[in-house]
């Protein structure tokens, strides 16, 4: 086998064996995981799971007591070591830059140590991350769970320029996660913001008393229950404003709960179609693209029956899906007729008492999801059914509250979604970027 990933014709070829400090080594045996029993706090343990493609995962991070660390020396992980993922999720690497101090690791991962006088560490990173190196080790995957051989490893054939280029090409690419870091930092802080704004506003709503000019509160938080408790009343979804109403949620809707069409497969190939609404939650609203959804045969009375329409919202019956329901269950464009089928539940909401947006988002409020998930029934897998739905008690400002409320939320969800299109161009661009540096396309 060639083993060699094609990258540009100029570089010298090493094998990764040729390039090493020390010997590949990947942790120990498997048999040694018995001796490890996770603690609230001791030495940290990197999970292969926490080795992302660029970075380590400290939000993740398991601890062994001391005791077992000096047992698992052949695991010792420190400042500089270079992971790499062999087991399971393949390919995927970053430096340890020591924040943890002195860690230990397990068997799916392998620790590289280059000699850092011909090569750049993050160089050799970046080049292990490109398609041409993954697509030449995925030839060497063997087993269930996938896995790659230290041997395929060390023999793998690679192509570096001048250490003095690796450190160019290095830090442009670094520059670009930079950003990218950066501005994912800001889309989880966003997302914090957003979670607290939330918390607020299905409790304390949003004063629309008088009118700007007489309330200088207007369009803002009422104070909150501490502050101001003559401004709330208790229900079973604890203080709310005085001014809400609160109902079991088949009442602000028409018809309650509506679980979808069953589908006969002979039927299946032509005629209205199918929305399997499960395969179609998006971050801003269901996406019904005709790739998407399955063409059948529904009579005329079954249409009328189980038709989609602009502002209905849908509920998976699996209730570990309920974990995602947001505003992203509400169907926003419907370019053609539709039905929906059976793994899932529709409420239409009734638009002179709730705006859909509103009840979608309080659908994924926490005490609507552990009011359902407390509901769930025990099946074949967990589910919920009709019966389970009806009584979620429901906040229900006025209409013009709820607008309100819905458009607070879309403001800084456009922000998390601007930033999120930022990382996607930033890593479009590190995409593009490897490829040309890495071919000599482009030269540094």
């Amino acid at each position: 086998m060639n083993n060699t990933a094609v990258i540009h014709n100029e570089w010298n070829m090493f094998s990764v064996k040729e390039i090493l400090s020390s010997p590949l080594r990947d942790f120990g045996s498997f048999s040694l995981t018995n001796l490890i029993d996770f603690v609230e706090d001791g030495v940290p343990f990197i999970k292969s799971e926490s080795v992302k493609q660029g970075f380590i995962d400290k939000r993740n991070i398991s601890y062994i007591t001391k005791e077992v660390h000096l047992k698992l020396n052949k695991s010792v992980v420190r400042e500089g070591d270079i992971l790499y993922t062999k087991i399971g999720a393949l390919g995927r690497v970053a430096i340890y830059d020591g924040s943890l101090g002195e860690c230990n690791s397990n068997a799916a991962t392998v620790k590289i140590n280059v000699d850092k006088s011909r090569i750049e560490p993050l160089f050799f990173c970046y080049l292990l991350m490109s398609e041409p190196t993954f697509r030449e080790l995925e030839k060497n995957i063997i087993s269930t769970p996938p896995r790659i051989n230290l041997g395929d490893i060390s023999a793998l054939k690679l192509k570096f320029p001048t250490l003095s280029e690796q450190k160019k090409i290095a830090k442009v690419l670094s520059t670009v996660d930079n950003l990218i870091d950066q501005t994912q930092k800001l889309i989880d802080k966003y997302t914090a913001v957003k979670q607290g704004m939330m918390a607020d506003l299905f409790s304390r709503g949003i004063d629309l008393s008088g009118t700007p000019q007489s309330n200088k509160n207007y369009g803002q938080l009422r104070p909150s229950y501490e502050d101001a408790p003559e401004l709330y009343q208790e229900t079973e979804l604890g203080w709310v404003p005085n001014d809400w109403d609160v109902h079991p949620v088949e009442n602000v809707s028409i018809g309650g709960f509506k679980n979808g069409y069953f589908k006969d497969p002979k039927l299946v190939g032509s005629g209205k179609k199918l929305i399997n609404v499960t395969e179609l939650y998006q971050d801003f609203g269901i996406d019904i693209t005709t790739d998407k959804v399955e063409r059948i045969i529904v009579s005329p009375k079954d249409f009328e029956k189980y038709k989609v329409d602009i502002g209905d919202l849908f509920f998976t019956r699996s209730s570990l899906v309920l974990e995602g329901i947001a505003k992203s269950n509400i169907v926003r464009n419907l370019p053609e007729e539709a039905v929906f089928e059976c793994h899932v539940m529709r409420l239409k909401p009734n638009k002179e008492v709730v705006v859909p947006e509103f009840l979608a988002l309080f659908t994924g409020m926490p005490k609507a999801r552990s009011y359902l998930m407390s509901m769930a029934k025990q099946v074949t897998m967990t589910t919920i059914a009709q019966p389970d739905m009806v009584g979620l008690p429901t906040p229900v400002p006025s209409l013009n509250e709820q607008q309100a409320i819905v458009e607070k939320i879309d403001a800084i969800d456009e922000l998390i979604r601007k930033e999120k299109e930022t990382v996607e161009k930033n890593k479009n661009i590190k995409k593009g970027l490897m490829q040309d540096l890495f071919t000599g396309k482009v030269t540094v």
